[in-house]
């Protein structure tokens, strides 16, 4: 039976968003962007007159209403090829949504691998160097894809003791790659939410929250 304690190492799995989202949030409070832009807008991509394409906002990815059903349309986590995010974001209007933008919350990976471009276009770093940057970010923590082919046995939390699975942590970063102890993400999350509004606890009025 494995135990853990707030010093154990563990992959992070999705609550790596949380960085993600106080980037975001962080060029929305230092007004860079904001949180109805459109996205096409902010990654300088060719909708090619795709109207669904062209009304996605920061806010819609943030939220998960951007019109991904990860259950439709296979996203970093699922895909079996490289994934056209993040590797040919320019490839987004190509894709026929699987509702409408703000229509439901259907959760997705490949919205918040987006928000992970727009960090490295409106930062003009990598995802991992911003957040490297960030003042939340501990030296405890680490990037799965910085650590060595022959990486240890690292839990999951609540799955016991597994190896590191074999996805692609680059695909991924900005959704799920970071590793590091419960204690500090704890820590983290308590400077994130303490930021003024738009912070990691704040919702667009009259959203349902689940």
């Amino acid at each position: 039976l494995f135990r853990s304690t707030q010093e154990t190492t563990m992959q992070y799995a999705s609550t790596t968003k949380l960085f993600t989202s106080d980037l975001i949030l962080d060029l929305v409070r230092n007004k860079k962007i904001k949180l109805d832009d459109k996205i096409v807008d902010l990654l300088n991509i060719n909708h090619k007159n795709n109207a669904d394409i062209e009304n996605i906002t920061v806010s819609h990815l943030l939220t998960h209403r951007a019109g991904f059903d990860r259950n439709k349309t296979p996203d970093p986590m699922i895909a079996t090829q490289y994934p056209f995010c993040p590797y040919h974001v320019e490839q987004l209007y190509q894709y026929e949504l699987d509702f409408q933008p703000d229509s439901k919350m259907v959760y997705s990976n490949i919205g918040y691998c987006l928000l992970g471009k727009i960090i490295e276009v409106h930062k003009g770093v990598s995802y991992i160097t911003a957040v490297k940057q960030h003042s939340a970010f501990s030296s405890k923590m680490q990037f799965i894809q910085e650590l060595p082919n022959t990486s240890p046995h690292i839990p999951i939390a609540n799955q016991g003791q597994t190896p590191i699975p074999k996805f692609d942590y680059y695909a991924l970063n900005a959704t799920g790659g970071l590793i590091g102890t419960a204690q500090d993400l704890a820590k983290a999350a308590a400077i994130m939410r303490q930021k003024p509004y738009p912070n990691i606890l704040s919702r667009p009025k009259n959203m349902p929250c689940d």
